[in-house]
């Protein structure tokens, strides 16, 4: 998506965001679904882990340290989801 918008920066970007989430899916699919939401979230999880190792050939101990306190940060709200039975809210 962001290579579209860097080859062509007339493209209206909420239209683009719009068609990028909703895809090849039915019209009208529900984007707060738990099937659209997984699919953000891994395609979230590879960003991020591509991000960090791209980040780690490049970057200094003090900068390290700031990420590093950024992950922790990260690492405090996914603690209840590796926790069983913390988040059985149904």
């Amino acid at each position: 998506m962001v290579d579209r918008l860097l080859h062509n920066p007339d493209l209206d970007v909420a239209k683009l965001v719009e068609t990028e989430l909703t895809g090849d899916k039915e019209a009208g699919a529900d984007p707060l679904a738990f099937d659209e939401q997984l699919q953000v979230l891994a395609d979230l999880c590879r960003r991020l882990a591509r991000a960090l190792r791209n980040l780690l050939r490049e970057i200094t101990s003090e900068e390290r340290d700031l990420v590093s306190g950024l992950l922790a940060g990260l690492d405090r709200d996914l603690a209840d989801f590796r926790t069983p039975g913390v988040i059985d809210i149904k």
